[in-house]
């Protein structure tokens, strides 16, 4: 599956950084979550794709497990002090 610009974009920005990202899920509700990629201590393999097609692999901080999150729905990101704002694609699923 090609690596998504929007994903790789997203990716860059917050680095290895703790991150807050807000989003919609696929019920249509807001979540926001804190987490960091690249976070491995809790898998089987020791590795993870921070990026699977249109997904990042994000580690859930509070709830301490990963989650899937779609690209296309962020509404928001804040890492380092600075916040992005996207314009979610509700479309795609």
């Amino acid at each position: 599956m090609p690596i998504n610009y929007r994903a790789s974009c997203i990716a860059t920005l917050v680095g290895n950084n703790f991150f807050t990202v807000t989003f919609y899920k696929k019920d249509g509700s807001i979540r926001a979550l804190n987490g960091r990629l690249g976070v491995t201590k809790h898998t089987k393999s020791g590795t993870t794709n921070d990026i699977t097609g249109k997904y990042l692999c994000v580690y859930d901080v509070k709830n301490k497990g990963y989650r899937a999150v779609n690209v296309h729905r962020i509404s928001k990101i804040k890492t380092k002090g600075t916040t992005t704002i996207y314009w979610p694609i509700l479309e795609e699923g």
